[in-house]
């Protein structure tokens, strides 16, 4: 066919025929539109467990029934476990008086789970933070304190570990009950 000649070339379509182990020519009629499917079962690919599909008759719509489905208890269950800062706050200054060396931030934690936001106040030095107190704070103890607040959600009685390479800096606290 030649580029621009206005007419449209006809194409062959054949069929694989597992019968004669040949293809053959087809020349039938695609037709585009609905297409029913009957008798579909969504399973379970570990098992012969399957779903129990419904129509919605209301909304000529197909549901699926699950029993892990939220249900208004389990949504309960979940809104009771996220709970908002309600609580006791407190707040103070932790002198990171002696170089490399951690200090518990706050003071005394909290009987109950809380919320703590940590700010750099004075900071000549790296200051470094670490869940725990092990080894001297430096490049292979404690994280960098990258920005000028940390925000940390602790359970009951735990507290987090500051230190700097400088003497005589410092971080202030706030801890609010959640």
């Amino acid at each position: 066919m030649v580029r621009g000649s206005g007419s449209i070339p006809k194409i062959g379509m054949h069929i694989f025929n597992p019968t004669t182990g040949r293809w053959d020519a087809w020349d039938g009629v695609l037709n585009t539109g609905d297409i029913e499917i009957g008798a579909v079962e969504l399973k379970d690919g570990d098992s012969d467990v399957r779903a129990d599909i419904e129509l919605d008759s209301a909304k000529n719509a197909l549901y699926v029934q699950t029993e892990t489905m939220a249900t208004e208890a389990k949504q309960d269950n979940i809104i009771q476990g996220v709970r908002a800062i309600s609580g006791a706050s407190s707040d103070g200054t932790v002198a990171l008086a002696v170089a490399d060396t951690w200090y518990a931030v706050p003071n005394s934690a909290p009987a109950s789970d809380y919320m703590v936001v940590i700010s750099k106040e004075n900071a000549a030095g790296t200051v470094r933070w670490s869940f725990d107190n092990g080894g001297a704070p430096g490049a292979t103890n404690g994280n960098k304190l990258t920005s000028d607040d940390l925000i940390l959600h602790l359970a009951a009685n735990e507290v987090v570990y500051f230190g700097s390479s400088n003497a005589g800096d410092d971080v202030n606290w706030t801890a609010n009950i959640v």
